[in-house]
């Protein structure tokens, strides 16, 4: 349920940042009409019966508005014609004699779609008190819809003004917002009830009348005796009461009522007539008048209906297939029913059947079972007793008479699939999904969030689906226990995705794409530049996005410091090994500004593969990223210069969390965990944490509360303002194998390992991890006391099994990073010829079967710490070998053996001086001249 807030798109988020704002409800508007023209107005239509022969015979004008001389002012307001497009004249003028206009916008179109339109000017004849905001409607006999009108001083002193920002009333393009009905009069008759949420500019709530679900009220209130609301009350001046009137919780808070635009209907004038008795299909189309007599019997089916009126007399029965998809039933009039009609729904939901309707009148018939969403913004919306609708209803005015329920089918809170293959982006009140898949997927796991429900995946509890064609539908069925008095059809749902295998699964996006023309992002090269135009096409596609190359300031496009990553959006990058790239450079870059962070939305499992994140800020916590969902995936990322103002420089998680690949480095966090905060399972593979640093403990991050696996990590110049450079353990059972870990720093305690101890460490090497503030005692160890070490090094002695101490023999401690920020056998903390520690480890199920660079451990005595290899002593070249027998250079360099012919060969040339030497530089012949 929202409220005090600005309903978004997915794309848009519609909000006022200057110093004076007013929004003009349909309630201030006055229309008058000259020279024999005649029209009406209610709420925003305006029905134009004569226009006249001129646009200022129907006006629709707002008095008494205050201009200042030189002011820039921005116009805004939402116009669309009803069901015919047309134009209307708009000006802003004097209220009175000469007339003359302060701003001339001319014709503007109202096109059957609706459009916002926004307007500037600036005001050029001095200040005014009376000035007049005016729509000339005349010379066509055509009806037209106004709203969200609102006039913005860009460059006004607030304190002059005396307001401030004003947020637009919202604007929401369904009824799939959780509430089931909104409208601008509100009356629930005694003995009703509703299932959902409600809002009502007025309302009134019967006597033992029940509502499950959250009230809204922004105005007049009236509860009378034993009225109960099971969720929350929100108003803006407390309601008048009876007695034993109950709620959940009673709250004043400012809300607004939802705009949702008035529908396009383009109706025929075919009529349709159901005689007495008669059964039909209709198909969709469009059609003049519909009437239907008794006990006649009606199919419709998937698609557009219209008409230009819609009546039946009692007994009629009408059925609707949605197999194909929903239906859309849109009235140019009125809409009225006869008692004891009866709906039936074949393989869909009520919500997908949608009674759009211009007119002013929408009447249900008693005793009677109505299925869909009515959408009537000028319509007075009656349900007489005994009658039940399952769907929802925006109206100007709802009743519902005594014994009569209105609700809303029940709905998932999120549902997803696999991680690796987000397709569709998720709303609840839509049940259809698509969703395009990689040719080699052979199963996936679905993801379903909905509370207090039972829940089946294709009649089954297992949430594991196979894809064993390359077209399958998947149907995920929802049910919950019925309350007594409503409809069946209100206690369950189907969600069907259809899943496609094919080649062309992704959508490549480019924000620096110089594509103009077919950047229909099939293939890298026509990628879609525009980040609004990709995530549209996903989410009309279903197809993953693949951000190809180039530079993403977030800042372009997000304002409010949050990049919100929607359910169904995987962003993936280079998939190439993080280790095997030629640069970072090589990585899409999200530059987010020092403004903005991600913010991870929904429950069902997330992955980010193959980027740079950059810059990231929040005032709370993850400087990065804020994953609050069940799992977060990472996989050849790096994530540099973020502050959070919380705890987690670069990443907070409050689940599980899985890092392979993964660079952090420089992250500061004003809290703990300069890096990463994990509050949930974790699992770490080859990770570099590099000069992250938090004002209080974990320098690198802090553990809480879950078991973690780390293989094959570098720590290195993390700083800690209090307890662990590297870590700081809050109740985490951690399995550390082969890490390095040199050079961090705390100011009171633990230059590496801080908190409680519980866990293994293994095959790891503590080096010069130090206490600033701390020269004896408990607090000056590296490691708190308390671990199970077994095969490792420390600087200083500690328990433990296999245990060395002292100097490992590192390369080179003066340059740790080597030439390529670890990403080499050269950096300066890998092992040097001569080490103790070569062949100080021991293989077990914990170890990588791989080093932090991907090369194979194959003997069981092996090097302790990140590496599985060291280079030897003089000048040689890295690279791959080449089929002509030369070698090519590769940065970062990697062993120029990257394939054996078996095991036996394996083995043998491991253990040669020359395992990694392919080609040595060797001085040219003294008389030749010629290198050898």
């Amino acid at each position: 349920m929202k409220r005090f807030l600005v309903y978004f798109s997915l794309y848009i988020l519609l909000f006022i940042n200057s110093a004076f704002a007013l929004n003009f409800p349909s309630s201030e508007w006055s229309l008058a009409s000259y020279e024999g023209a005649y029209a009406t107005y209610n709420d925003g239509f305006i029905s134009v019966i004569n226009g006249g022969s001129d646009y200022w015979h129907v006006q629709l004008t707002r008095r008494n508005i205050e201009l200042q001389m030189d002011k820039t002012y921005e116009v805004k307001f939402f116009l669309q014609g009803a069901g015919v497009r047309r134009n209307v004249e708009v000006r802003i003028g004097r209220d009175g004699f000469p007339y003359d206009a302060f701003a001339e916008f001319g014709e503007i179109i109202a096109t059957v779609n609706g459009q916002m339109v926004t307007k500037t000017f600036k005001m050029q004849l001095g200040n005014v008190s009376n000035a007049r905001f005016e729509f000339n409607l005349g010379k066509y006999s055509s009806s037209v819809f106004l709203s969200n009108i609102s006039l913005n001083c860009l460059d006004c002193n607030t304190a002059n003004q005396g307001g401030g920002s004003v947020e637009f009333p919202p604007e929401i393009t369904s009824m799939d917002q959780g509430y089931v009905v909104i409208a601008d009069t509100v009356d629930f008759r005694d003995n009703s009830m509703g299932l959902g949420n409600i809002f009502g500019s007025k309302l009134e709530l019967g006597a033992d009348s029940k509502i499950y679900g959250d009230v809204e009220v922004s105005g007049d209130c009236f509860l009378r005796e034993r009225a109960n609301i099971n969720g929350n009350l929100f108003y803006a001046v407390p309601c008048r009461e009876q007695n034993n009137v109950t709620a959940k919780t009673k709250n004043i808070a400012s809300v607004l009522k939802p705009v949702v635009n008035i529908p396009n209907v383009s109706v025929g004038i075919i009529p349709v007539s159901v005689k007495l008795d008669e059964s039909i299909t209709l198909p969709p189309g469009n059609y003049g008048l519909f009437y239907a007599n008794s006990r006649s019997k009606v199919r419709l089916s998937s698609g557009a209906y219209h008409f230009q009126s819609f009546y039946t007399e009692p007994d009629v029965e009408i059925s609707i297939d949605l197999s194909s998809g929903p239906v859309s039933i849109g009235i140019l009039n009125n809409v009225r029913f006869g008692d004891r009609n009866i709906f039936s729904i074949i393989g869909g939901n009520p919500s997908e059947i949608s009674w759009n309707v211009v007119g002013n009148a929408v009447d249900l018939g008693t005793d009677g079972l109505y299925f869909g969403k009515i959408n009537a913004p000028s319509a007075f919306v009656r349900i007489p007793s005994r009658t039940h609708l399952v769907g929802s209803v925006y109206a100007r005015k709802f009743v519902m008479e005594p014994q009569s329920t209105v609700s809303q089918e029940l709905r998932a809170n999120e549902i997803s699939h696999s991680e690796e293959h987000f397709g569709p982006f998720f709303n609840p009140g839509i049940f259809r999904y698509r969703s395009v898949l990689p040719l080699s997927i052979t199963d996936l796991e679905m993801f379903v969030y909905a509370d207090d429900a039972q829940v089946n995946v294709n009649g089954s509890s297992s949430k594991m689906v196979e894809l064993v064609s390359s077209n399958t539908a998947v149907t995920v069925s929802l049910k919950r226990n019925q309350i007594s008095g409503f409809p069946t059809k209100a206690f369950s749902a189907n969600y069907v995705f259809n899943f496609e295998k094919n080649a062309n699964y992704r959508i490549y996006w480019n924000p620096q794409t110089k594509c103009k023309q077919g950047c229909d992002g099939y293939t890298a090269e026509t990628a879609i530049g525009d980040f609004a135009s990709v995530l549209e096409t996903a989410n009309k596609t279903g197809r993953e996005i693949n951000m190809v190359r180039g530079v993403w300031n977030v800042t372009e496009n997000y304002k409010d410091g949050i990049v919100p990553w929607k359910v169904g959006f995987e962003l993936v990058g280079n998939k190439s090994n993080l280790w095997d790239l030629t640069s970072e450079n090589d990585l899409p870059l999200i530059d987010l500004g020092n403004t903005a962070h991600i913010k991870i939305e929904g429950r069902s499992p997330r992955s980010l593969t193959g980027l740079r994140i950059f810059n990231g800020y929040n005032v709370d916590n993850g400087g990065a990223i804020n994953a609050s969902n069940q799992k977060i995936s990472l996989k050849n990322v790096l994530i540099s210069s973020s502050k959070s103002n919380g705890n987690g420089g670069a990443l907070f998680s409050t689940d599980t969390l899985n890092l392979e690949n993964i660079r952090f480095s420089s992250n500061t966090a004003v809290g703990n965990a300069g890096a990463v905060m994990a509050n949930g399972e974790t699992k770490m593979l080859n990770v570099l944490f590099l000069s992250n640093s938090a004002k209080k403990s974990g320098g690198a991050m802090v553990l809480k509360n879950a078991a973690t696996y780390i293989g094959n990590a570098i720590f290195y110049g993390n700083h800690a303002g209090l307890a662990g450079g590297v870590l700081f353990n809050e109740n985490s059972a951690l399995n550390m194998w082969n890490a390095t870990l040199f050079a961090n720093t705390a100011t009171t305690a633990n230059g590496a390992f801080g908190g409680t101890a519980n866990g293994t460490i293994g095959n790891t090497i503590f080096w010069k991890n130090i206490v600033s503030g701390c020269n004896s005692g408990d607090c000056s160890s590296e490691v708190v006391a308390g671990y199970s070490a077994t095969n490792s090094s420390f600087t200083n002695a500690y328990a433990g099994t296999n245990i060395y101490v002292g100097d490992p023999k590192f390369i080179d401690e003066s340059k740790p990073a080597g030439e390529n920020m670890y990403m080499s056998y050269d950096a300066g903390i890998n092992l040097a010829e001569g080490s103790p520690l070569l062949k100080a480890g021991l293989r077990n199920e914990y170890v990588p079967l791989k080093d932090i660079l991907g090369e194979n451990r194959n003997e069981d005595n092996i090097l302790l710490g990140a590496y599985g290899f060291t280079i030897l002593a003089g000048e040689v070249i890295y690279g791959k070998l080449q089929l002509d027998g030369s070698v090519a250079l590769v940065v970062p360099a990697i062993p120029v053996i990257d394939k054996f012919p078996d095991d036996w060969f394996r083995k043998y040339i491991a253990k040669s001086k020359l395992a990694r030497v392919m080609k040595v530089r060797v001085p040219k012949h003294s008389k030749t001249k010629v290198a050898r």
